[in-house]
């Protein structure tokens, strides 16, 4: 397999109540980080490749990095912090054959104790 145009989007989540994490709202209009993978990888059939990934610049708004170090505080520390990796890439084989853009997310929680 090809892979290329790899694009990821980091977003800050919050909810209401930490056990019902899947009702985690995020922030999609604001990534709190963002990552453009530089050129293409190739994987075998049925294959994976770990990738280096260096995150190295914070987009984060005021308003995010506030609700981050109010729930990271000495005073909650049972909190949690659910941040969501949101990415794209283009997918194809070697005779040629496109899948096109491929969407994939993960969440992350992240406890603050």
């Amino acid at each position: 397999m090809d892979w290329s145009d790899l694009q990821l989007n980091v977003q800050l989540c919050t909810f209401e109540n930490p056990t019902f994490w899947w009702e985690a709202s995020c922030d999609t209009t604001n990534p709190i980080a963002s990552y453009e993978y530089p050129g293409s990888f190739e994987t075998g059939a049925m294959g994976s490749k770990d990738l280096v990934l260096d995150f190295d610049t914070s987009e984060a708004t005021p308003t995010q990095i506030a609700k981050i170090l109010s729930l990271c505080t000495q005073f909650n520390p049972d909190s949690v912090i659910a941040l969501r990796t949101v990415g794209t890439v283009q997918a194809s084989i070697s005779n040629g054959h496109s899948f096109g853009e491929e969407a994939f997310s993960q969440l992350a929680l992240i406890g603050c104790s």
